[in-house]
């Protein structure tokens, strides 16, 4: 897999994160391979026919707070799949939107060719996203195209906990009833 903008090997001469995005305060990382010589994003469709097919991809799906990122980052820390944490294809997305308003906000698309570009790195991949039936029916969609059949899993925790875990984030704004 040759770089189309400086010939380097991609398999050796990738970076997976973007540097110019701010940092997702959940450690997540935000996920945008490039060359590490040329430093061009990679995209989906220059190796779409290079797909690693013996690579896996896991599906986590659940309500917020559920644990798909902790579960997420917890496997990514103990074997060789990368984590790819819908908030942060979220925030990758919204970044480019903001920088140029004409560029559509379509997450999944995102994640389903950020995946895709992962594999032909010859990465495993999970995936941590709440995806509804229709989403589920892309992902398989895309993925069946390739002979890839993904392991999926929902999450489905106690209310209780969900609602505890939502107090103490961060990114939730406490508002004082009247």
């Amino acid at each position: 897999m040759i770089c189309k903008h400086c010939d380097s090997d991609l398999i050796i001469h990738h970076i997976l994160e973007d540097d110019e995005i701010p940092k997702m305060t959940n450690g997540s990382r935000i996920i945008l391979p490039k060359c590490s010589i040329c430093k061009n994003q990679i995209s989906y469709t220059d190796f779409t026919a290079k797909i690693n097919f013996d690579k896996k991809i896991l599906l986590i799906t659940g309500t917020a707070g559920a644990g798909k990122t902790a579960i997420g980052q917890y496997i990514e820390s103990k074997s060789n799949y990368i984590f790819i944490d819908g908030d942060a294809i979220q925030k990758k997305v919204n970044y480019f939107a903001r920088k140029n308003s004409e560029q559509k906000k379509d997450y999944f698309k995102d994640t389903i060719e950020t995946t895709m570009i992962l594999l032909a790195l010859g990465y495993n991949v999970v995936v941590g996203y709440i995806i509804n039936r229709d989403t589920l029916e892309y992902y398989t969609d895309v993925l069946q195209k390739h002979g890839i059949a993904p392991t999926f899993r929902v999450l489905v925790p106690n209310r209780q906990v969900c609602i505890d875990r939502d107090l103490k984030r961060e990114c939730w704004v406490r508002v004082k009833l009247l």
